[in-house]
């Protein structure tokens, strides 16, 4: 992924969004200095609803999710329904966060669970359903996700955080498990980061998660 922004807020006016799409392309024009700007037009299934990641992929798409999945080309815009699913319904709900991974391939957060968009049929379908119901079972929503240095997919979810190695064959290791305390709402894990030295840093609403190498994990409450 070549630039992306995680919003805090949701925006939901046409003039945010062409902000923010400035603000991803500019240093791109910068760079080519033609400096030509044009007013972009959103459909209303974009720009009335509320938008919480803006990210411009490796082939210059830019991808924004929220109340759906959208693509826009610098012309034209596209908003995804997944396959087997009913253009009437949105079976991946709200969109909370997106990743490329190192291979160009597209990854999808969503309140329904882990989607992929294949960029062959230029379709998005919900990924490894059996695994994410197994580590998740209660609920499947997924807040964010990450690949760390050894092209490791960490999923982090309202009630836990797994860890996706892709490889000849594809293995699910749900590393802890978020309980909800009573009646209080959990809302799971919000943030993952990898530093110079290999640790994993998760961001929950537990606390702070320091995360080694053997996967052996440090909690700090706050």
């Amino acid at each position: 992924m070549k630039y992306c922004i995680t919003l805090s807020k949701h925006i939901s006016t046409q003039k945010t969004i062409g902000v923010l799409l400035f603000g991803v392309l500019f240093p791109v024009l910068l760079a080519s200095q033609q400096l030509t700007l044009s007013r972009i037009v959103m459909p209303k299934t974009i720009s009335e609803r509320n938008i919480k990641v803006l990210c411009e992929d490796s082939y210059g798409f830019i991808w924004m999710g929220g109340a759906g999945l959208h693509k826009y080309d610098g012309y034209t815009s596209k908003s995804y329904i997944p396959v087997g699913t009913d253009s009437l319904s949105n079976r991946m709900g709200i969109v909370y966060d997106l990743l490329e991974t190192k291979e160009g391939n597209l990854w999808i957060a969503a309140y329904e669970g882990l989607f992929f968009y294949n960029r062959n049929t230029d379709e998005v379908g919900k990924a490894f359903a059996d695994h994410i119901e197994r580590i998740f079972p209660t609920i499947q929503r997924i807040f964010t996700l990450f690949e760390d240095s050894q092209g490791r997919i960490w999923i982090g979810g309202e009630t836990g955080l797994a860890l996706m190695t892709l490889e000849q064959d594809t293995t699910f290791q749900l590393l802890h498990k978020i309980e909800n305390k009573g009646e209080q709402h959990s809302e799971g894990v919000r943030g993952i980061r990898e530093d110079s030295k290999g640790k994993i840093w998760v961001a929950t609403t537990e606390g702070l998660w320091e995360i080694n190498r053997n996967l052996t994990i440090q909690y700090y409450e706050p």
